[in-house]
């Protein structure tokens, strides 16, 4: 009986047939643990997408405490967010850390990191894992803007750019532009951060990182009220010589000429249509002052027109209704250039306001133009757009008494 039964199983094992039903038995446990490895990944993977979305909303729940409601809420907040997001405790701890502590923006105090960890889950994997993989996700969040000092905001038209040999240098302070923002030629940017409603382009440094598709930030003085006045103070005021002015309303303008010394008491100065025109070697001084450049008539707007060479210094009030507004154009003003040409002693502090109007830096300038090199050496500006050009120079050395908040918005950067 055995004998018989040996002998069928070996005629069995020497055919084609035997052969390989015996080889398929042999390898149908190792095909089936691959197939259910590759299983397996394939659920690691969906876990992985899961903790990522998890770890975003938490980046962006802190970014979002960061901007409203202060530090101590960023860990909480990002907890929440991402426990919403189908993060579970017991499968993994949350790390959130402000600044980031790795990666493009380590250090950075606008920017929330959130770093989740899970333990995969094994089904046929246990044939080949003796410890599941730990799956490790992160996220960074930026605040866009939010508490930001602002240096320069345009408000349309052309943006804000500089081109040929003009720089702006603003390392303490951030750019915005509700258009586009970019150098050309040889100039260059250097800023704490830069903004832009569309693109950004050129040669750019900043430490807050470039921020395209940012949202439009409104004009943040659009409350600021016109002064009331009737009648005028001077008519065509024209200097060349060495004198003291005070406040008033200038009908028809103010001109310095070369030779000009022109010292302004403290306060408002209104120009009742013509133009400011400060020409080549003519020296203005004023400390507290606001320029107001309106019309009576409703037409004449005023323009302005800084010329090289001349000797500008120029500060705005520190209280008052027109604190920090050093020049102050009227909104119903159609639309012109206002030119602040170069001028190696030119040294202003204060908002120039210019809502509906373009300003323009250009030309034989040097390294104190605009405060590079002054004790005063805070400029801001709020123009429609801003070019600066030539051998100009764009310095923003600013304190926080010149701060113009940005409003919110937070983006996923990491």
């Amino acid at each position: 009986m055995w004998e018989k039964c040996w002998h069928l199983c070996r005629d069995f094992a020497r055919r084609k047939e035997g052969a390989i039903v015996i080889l398929v038995a042999l390898a149908l446990p190792i095909a089936i643990g691959f197939a259910g490895l590759a299983t397996d990944v394939g659920i690691w993977y969906n876990q992985k997408r899961q903790l990522q979305t998890a770890a975003d909303a938490g980046a962006l729940g802190g970014a979002y405490a960061l901007s409203t409601t202060g530090v101590s809420t960023i860990v909480p907040y990002a907890t929440t967010d991402a426990k919403r997001n189908a993060y579970n405790p017991a499968l993994g701890p949350i790390t959130v850390n402000y600044p980031p502590a790795s990666g493009p923006y380590a250090g950075n105090m606008g920017a929330v990191e959130v770093i989740l960890e899970q333990v995969a889950t094994l089904y046929f994997a246990k044939m080949f894992l003796s410890d599941p993989p730990i799956i490790h996700v992160r996220a960074v969040a930026l605040t866009q803007g939010l508490n930001a000092d602002l240096c320069i905001l345009t408000l349309g038209g052309s943006g804000l750019w500089t081109q040929g040999t003009g720089d702006i240098v603003a390392p303490k302070c951030t750019l915005y532009s509700d258009t586009t923002l970019g150098t050309k030629g040889n100039s260059t940017i250097t800023a704490l951060a830069v903004y832009a409603h569309t693109t950004i382009s050129g040669s750019i440094t900043t430490t807050q990182g470039q921020h395209p598709n940012s949202p439009i930030v409104p004009d943040p003085l659009s409350g600021l009220p016109l002064p009331t006045y009737s009648g005028c103070s001077q008519t065509n005021f024209s200097s060349k010589t060495t004198q003291t002015i005070n406040p008033g309303v200038y009908c028809g303008g103010m001109k310095l000429n070369a030779k000009a010394n022109v010292t302004m008491n403290p306060g408002v100065y209104i120009i009742d249509g013509g133009s400011l025109d400060i020409n080549g070697q003519a020296e203005l001084t004023g400390s507290g002052v606001t320029f107001v450049l309106t019309s009576s008539t409703g037409n004449d707007y005023p323009s302005v027109t800084i010329n090289g060479g001349a000797d500008v210094n120029l500060s705005a009030p520190t209280s008052g209704t027109y604190a920090s507004i050093l020049f102050y154009s009227d909104r119903r003003a159609p639309a012109m250039t206002q030119k602040f040409n170069g001028g190696s002693n030119n040294a202003f502090e204060g908002i120039l306001y210019f809502p509906t109007q373009s300003l323009e830096f250009s030309g034989n300038s040097s390294s104190q133009s605009c405060g590079r090199s002054s004790s005063r050496s805070c400029l801001r500006t709020i123009s429609l757009d801003l070019t600066v050009t030539g051998n100009s120079y764009f310095g923003t050395n600013c304190s926080s008494t010149f701060k113009v908040s940005v409003p919110g918005g937070v983006s996923l950067v990491e």
